[in-house]
């Protein structure tokens, strides 16, 4: 990650070139959405039926509220490898593994007809943040084997999460 916002934003460049050079951060972007895989940001998406459908086996009426949880479809081992493992590359290099796994295993933005419109604005926030924060600083935690802290309600929030953060040379 740290070599590739180094080569492609170098230190000697005075000004961020937005618009070009935010395409090329492709492994930037990988952990991303496996850092929202693993942890999304809403956990449930709620669904209702507009008229009676068969799910399951099971007709349901018209006005079923559904809950889909996205935290255990993000780990479901049907469709992740190592679906417990951080792994950026499942997104980055597409030989490494089968072509099932996909963006469209991973609703970071939603799907279908109600995906965010504002996706790729927001996927630019997050990849500019990271340019912003690694190429200016090392970023440590404090403790790696401390248990992240959580709170989850319709999102989930980290309460606490300790980070040393020094000027990068």
């Amino acid at each position: 990650m740290l070599l590739e916002i180094d080569t492609i934003f170098p230190k000697s460049s005075e000004k961020l070139h937005v618009s070009h050079d935010i395409s090329k951060l492709k492994y930037c972007k990988a952990i991303i959405k496996e850092t929202l895989r693993i942890l999304p940001a809403t956990y449930v998406i709620p669904r209702c039926t507009l008229e009676e459908c068969e799910i399951a086996g099971y007709k349901w009426p018209a006005g079923t509220l559904f809950q889909l949880n996205r935290l255990a479809a993000n780990k479901n081992p049907e469709f992740w490898s190592n679906p417990e493992i951080f792994d950026p590359e499942r997104f980055y290099d597409d030989n490494k593994y089968d072509k099932k796994i996909n963006d469209k295993n991973l609703a970071i933005f939603g799907g279908s007809q109600r995906i965010c419109p504002g996706r790729k604005f927001g996927m630019t926030e997050l990849l500019l943040l990271m340019v912003l924060v690694f190429k200016n600083y090392n970023v440590e935690l404090v403790n790696k084997n401390e248990p992240l802290k959580v709170r989850t309600g319709i999102s989930i929030i980290c309460k606490e999460l300790k980070v040393r953060i020094n000027p990068r040379n």
